[in-house]
């Protein structure tokens, strides 16, 4: 059982050029309520983290009285750090705000074999070739470009330490990983497909 789902929406949304990538419209919902529904799945307990650079994801919080965590926002792996060493209940799963499309089945499958690994951290990620099918390595952040393996901001957990497992999975649209203006033309082609009657 997932003791908590740990969603980051306190980056810089950077390739975007604003802050607030979680009200972004996908599908016509904002990103956050995408994850949000499915955060509710796996866990009673979620929280969400946020920043300076995220007021209006904090004021939406408060209004639906949701658990936030402040973080510096200055850099991912530095609030992820930071996050798993004050949420002190174990399994974290760890979501990002950017993947509208993830599905209650593909997380299943994925938690299902990750709970079998023991290791402090499992890492799901996209075969590079897969991503490259539907996204361009613009969509990624620099450190990540030369892996083999496109790490996406799914995550378990288990405790404090430095080795971790990946877990490879290729599905699309569920990584659709929502960080350019490209990704969302995408999404919007994406959209009107599940709706065509």
């Amino acid at each position: 059982m997932i003791k908590v789902v740990l969603i980051m929406a306190g980056g810089k949304s950077s390739r975007f050029g604003f802050s607030e990538k979680a009200f972004l419209k996908i599908c016509n919902k904002f990103m956050i309520e995408h994850v949000l529904e499915l955060a509710k799945k796996l866990s009673k307990f979620v929280v969400i983290s946020i920043s300076k650079n995220t007021p209006k994801t904090l004021e939406w919080c408060k209004r639906n009285n949701l658990d936030c965590i402040y973080t510096s926002g200055i850099e991912y792996s530095i609030d992820l750090q930071m996050l798993i060493n004050i949420i002190k209940k174990k399994p974290i799963l760890v979501l990002p705000i950017d993947l509208p499309f993830l599905r209650i089945e593909t997380m299943k499958e994925f938690l299902q074999e990750a709970t079998s690994i023991r290791k402090p951290v499992i890492t799901l990620c996209v075969d590079k070739d897969f991503f490259l099918k539907y996204q361009n390595l613009n969509s990624v952040a620099e450190e990540v470009k030369n892996l083999d393996c496109i790490p996406i901001g799914i995550s378990l957990i288990n405790d404090l330490g430095f080795e971790w497992y990946n877990i490879i999975m290729n599905k699309f649209p569920d990584f659709l990983n929502i960080n350019t203006w490209s990704d969302v033309i995408i999404a919007e082609r994406i959209c009107k497909e599940e709706f065509r009657v």
